[in-house]
């Protein structure tokens, strides 16, 4: 009994450091995909915008565990939707400054309704337009949880949930095809809800039921036919195996891909995850990271804005050495891309921003924990 203790508490660590991996990778494809993909992860063959968003959802799964709605709301509230709001009201105050000061042009007149948008879509600024994803995450896990208390566990409700989660996904994306998400903000905050709690659903019947078979079979194998499923589906359909941007939920080319390429990408990613965690082992950035997902997701697009900051700053002060910079596209908003190198530093600004970033709210929550024993 206490070798099979020890050998439970052994695979679930491991099992923490694969998905400790899969949001470090999950953090760059983000990162990388707002820079234009200049550092490119396989997304010639496993497209970022095909599956990575579903993974992150999918992550988030895998953790479930059932409480009450009252306390599962409590507890989504405190974690998710309070960091969500004061990130909201940085890059808020941040978008302000910069557009009285450099005459940029990145948050939008309040109204009530973008007050309304703030709950169920995202940010009034695009200088935080990824957090679309966090507010979405809040409601899936809300309405999850909400389910799961009415759909006891067990195999049989397990089962029937996940025919009705992918029946409510495949509806989403067809009536997203059918152009639904263009009738209002809240059939858009519909249909993504109904898109990403599959995702969320798959997760746990992943922990539950299917990790312990998969991991029987050779990492190779599951990789050679996630492969080979992708290669057939490009070849076939080239870029329509993409789906961006769900934060509003357009794009999405056919109404049964996105299913398949989500988890093609999932499954081959876990493969190389699980190889690495085993060879590399648990480390300290790797766990810095994966515990700090949201806050890189909230700030990195402020830091991948530092070489078109730099460049924009000396146009202002006469230079003329930047003739292709867009000062129009830079000032509309905060997606411009100037080119490949701009690209390129801007990941690595992101990437030492974003973890300067987190080092510092680390400190800050050390140095809290550390007042009372002062005290005392």
């Amino acid at each position: 009994m206490v070798d099979l203790k020890i050998s439970q508490n052994n695979k679930s660590k491991e099992r923490n450091q694969i998905f400790n991996y899969l949001y470090v990778l999950a953090i760059l494809m983000v990162i990388d995909n707002h820079c234009a993909y200049k550092i490119n992860f396989f997304n010639n063959i496993f497209p970022y915008n095909s599956f990575y968003m579903p993974l992150f959802v999918f992550i988030s799964g895998y953790f479930f565990k059932r409480t009450t709605i009252f306390e599962n709301v409590k507890h989504k509230i405190k974690k998710i939707f309070v960091p969500y709001m004061i990130w909201n009201i940085i890059f808020v105050i941040i978008a302000f400054i910069l557009d009285k000061t450099i005459g940029t042009n990145w948050i939008q007149i309040p109204t009530p309704r973008k007050i309304f948008l703030i709950f169920i879509y995202g940010s009034p600024t695009t200088l935080n337009d990824p957090c679309w994803f966090v507010i979405m995450l809040f409601w899936v896990s809300i309405l999850y949880n909400s389910i799961r208390n009415i759909f006891k566990e067990g195999r049989t409700n397990d089962i029937i949930l996940s025919i009705f989660f992918l029946v409510l996904g495949l509806t989403s994306t067809y009536l997203c095809i059918k152009q639904y998400n263009m009738k209002g903000d809240l059939w858009i905050f519909a249909l993504k809800i109904s898109f990403y709690i599959q995702f969320f659903h798959y997760g746990y019947v992943f922990n539950k039921y299917i990790e312990k078979y998969l991991q029987k079979l050779p990492n190779l194998l599951v990789c050679a036919i996630c492969l080979f499923i992708n290669v057939v589906l490009i070849v076939k359909f080239g870029n329509r195996i993409n789906f961006s941007s769900t934060a509003a939920m357009n794009n999405f080319k056919t109404w049964y891909l996105p299913i398949i390429t989500s988890f093609t990408g999932i499954l081959f990613y876990y493969e190389i995850m699980e190889f690495l965690s085993r060879k590399i082992g648990q480390t300290k950035l790797t766990d810095l990271v994966a515990k700090n997902t949201f806050t890189i997701l909230e700030t990195h697009v402020f830091f991948i804005n530092i070489p078109n900051f730099y460049i924009y700053l000396q146009i202002l002060c006469g230079s003329t050495k930047y003739p292709n910079f867009s000062v129009p596209d830079f000032i509309h908003d905060a997606w411009y891309r100037y080119n490949t190198n701009a690209n390129i530093l801007g990941f690595f600004c992101a990437l030492v921003g974003c973890l300067l970033v987190i080092c510092l709210i680390e400190k800050i929550k050390h140095n809290k924990k550390r007042i009372p024993q002062k005290n005392s």
